[in-house]
């Protein structure tokens, strides 16, 4: 996870785990389902149970748990003429992930939450245009003809 990236908005980028990562991220440890009090993934709110995974770590505490919830899923695009490599449900928006390599040769995966409008994305450190500036007319009283 050393790559750098920018991060924009609904745009992110996922890196295989190295053995260095574990003190970051935890130790996979347990793996379950919960069933949290009105909890919804899709548009039409049916019930659904989401899977959840532990990672054992360490804190200034002491020993916790990292506690992730599942909130989507990804699948493979398999269609020639398809755009992401996958796509899926994230909550209730779409989810699309590109196979993408580095400058420095290690693969990633690049996230991006697609608008409902599909207008194109918009980078975070993107520069709003200048405003025009303001014009006063005044009135023309002298007409030469």
């Amino acid at each position: 996870m050393s790559d750098k990236y920018v991060m924009d908005v609904n745009r992110g980028s996922a890196f295989p785990i190295k053995d260095g990562d574990y003190d970051k991220l935890g130790a996979p440890t347990l793996s379950g389902t919960i069933n949290a009090v009105q909890w919804t993934r899709k548009p039409d709110d049916s019930e659904y149970n989401p899977n959840v995974l532990l990672l054992k770590t360490e804190t200034k505490a002491g020993r916790a748990f990292k506690i992730y919830q599942e909130v989507g899923i990804m699948f493979e695009n398999t269609k020639p003429d398809a755009k992401a490599d996958y796509s899926g449900s994230y909550g209730n928006q779409r989810l699309q992930g590109f196979k993408n390599t580095s400058a420095a040769g290690n693969s990633y995966m690049s996230l991006w939450i697609p608008p409902e409008d599909g207008a194109p994305p918009v980078a975070s450190n993107a520069v709003a245009p200048a405003p025009a500036p303001a014009v006063t007319e005044e009135p023309i009283d002298d007409i030469p003809f």
